[in-house]
C-alpha cells in the first residue's frame, strides 16, 4: 500500500473519530445545560474559556497585542457549544478532503492497472501475430519446397 494512501486513511480516521467526539461533547454541553434550566429555571451559560479551564487547557494569551487580545477575549466567550461545532465542522471538511485524496489515489491505481493491462494485452496480441507470421512463413517455405520436388503445376 502507497504511503500516502495509509497517511490519508489514518487522517480520515482521526477526524471521523474527532468527529464523532465533538459531536457527542455538543451533545452532553448542551444536555447539562438544559438539565440545569429544567431543574433550576435559569439557562447557565457554558463558554469556551469555560470549557478550556475544565480540560486544564491554558487560556490563550498575548498581551502584547491588545487587538488579537480582544478577539481571543471575545471568542473565549462565546458558547462552548460553537466551538465543538466549529471543531465538528473542521473534521467534516478533513474527511471529506481526505476521502476525496483516497478515491483520487484509487482512481490513478486503477487507471495505471488498466494501463498495464491493456499493455500486456497489445503485447500477448503482438506475440501471436509475429508467431502467426512465422507459422505462415514456415508454411510458404514448405508450399515453395513441394513445388520444387513436384514440379511447376498446370
Amino acid at each position: 500500500m502507497r504511503p500516502d494512501k495509509v497517511l490519508y486513511k489514518a487522517i480520515s480516521g482521526t477526524a471521523s473519530i474527532s468527529l464523532f467526539g465533538s459531536l457527542i461533547i455538543c451533545a452532553l454541553i448542551i444536555g447539562n445545560q438544559v438539565l440545569k434550566w429544567v431543574k433550576f429555571a435559569i439557562w447557565v451559560p457554558y463558554t469556551i474559556r469555560q470549557a478550556l479551564y475544565d480540560l486544564g487547557s491554558p487560556i490563550p494569551s498575548m498581551p502584547h497585542l491588545l487587538g488579537v487580545q480582544k478577539i481571543i477575549d471575545a471568542v473565549l466567550s462565546w458558547p462552548a457549544v460553537v466551538g465543538c461545532f466549529g471543531i465538528t465542522l473542521l473534521s467534516v471538511f478533513i474527511v471529506g478532503l481526505a476521502v476525496s485524496r483516497l478515491d483520487e489515489i484509487e482512481s490513478q491505481e486503477r487507471a495505471e492497472q488498466r494501463r498495464r493491462e491493456a499493455a500486456e494485452r497489445e503485447k500477448t496480441r503482438r506475440e501471436e501475430a509475429l508467431q502467426q507470421a512465422e507459422r505462415s512463413k514456415a508454411d510458404m517455405d514448405f508450399q515453395v519446397q513441394i513445388d520444387e520436388l513436384l514440379g511447376p503445376r498446370r
